[in-house]
């Protein structure tokens, strides 16, 4: 998959075509809200996209963070001291402390953009006068590969807790992130779907069309046909491994 693609133009033109509505189409781009991203109206669900890029400022900001951690756990003889400039550490190596230690730092820009979809989804639902509607946190992967799939599920679900009831369903998805995954000797890309057990959430039969629908368009967009494969549960979801692009 050498193409690469634009997340939100590519997404705003597939929910148009898919029968939804892109709100600055309605509402214009620079509404006096903070407007969320999309409208279903069959389903009076409004949804939000966000993407996690390679942001340089924030990147450098996380890696100051993760570096004193690191500098802590090789003082203390948590980890071994590990040499060189540029030395690749798995996570997923490190002892459970540590993993939980970085999952705290990442949590940050995370938490920030839940926090941002949640009222952008409440204004714009109050702007299009719903009453009761469902909201959809579409979380794409663009460009940033210190998290694996497992771990932003993870973060997300821990952020929302019992709190940001303006989410009732998440997607996570990968568009430009060629992963491997032990069930295929394929590049694979990632969609999960999920859904908050204490909410009323949007139709699971329209959220499946609705990844179906984008997997689909997204083979039309590559020029060349997508293999679904299932996986079930962060366990198996945490045997991706992305690849970054040389």
């Amino acid at each position: 998959m050498p193409i690469s693609l634009a997340i939100e133009e590519n997404f705003n033109e597939f929910v148009r075509r898919f029968g939804g509505t892109v709100v600055s189409d309605v509402l214009g781009p620079s509404p006096n809200h903070p407007n969320a991203d999309y409208y279903f109206p069959q389903h009076s669900a409004v949804a939000e996209l966000k993407c996690l890029e390679d942001d340089k400022s924030e990147d450098e900001l996380l890696q100051a963070k993760i570096q004193t951690l690191f500098d802590k756990w090789m003082a203390d003889g948590t980890i071994p001291t590990y040499y060189g400039e540029s030395v690749r550490i798995e996570s997923k190596t490190l002892p459970p402390i540590c993993q939980h230690a970085l999952l705290e730092v990442y949590k940050t820009p995370i938490q920030r953009r839940v926090l941002k979809a949640n009222k952008q989804i409440k204004a714009t639902a109050e702007r299009l006068g719903l009453q009761n509607y469902q909201g959809l946190l579409l979380v794409a992967n663009d460009g940033n590969y210190a998290l694996e799939a497992d771990a932003v599920i993870y973060l997300i679900w821990r952020i929302l807790g019992q709190s940001f009831r303006n989410i009732t369903n998440v997607v996570y998805f990968t568009v430009n992130m060629p992963a491997t995954h032990p069930s295929t000797s394929k590049p694979c890309l990632v969609m999960a779907r999920a859904q908050r057990n204490h909410l009323e959430c949007i139709d699971p039969i329209f959220m499946q069309n609705l990844t179906s629908g984008w997997i689909k368009y997204f083979e039309e967009l590559v020029g060349e046909p997508v293999e679904e494969r299932r996986i079930d549960g962060l366990g198996d979801l945490a045997l991706l491994r992305y690849q970054p692009r040389a």
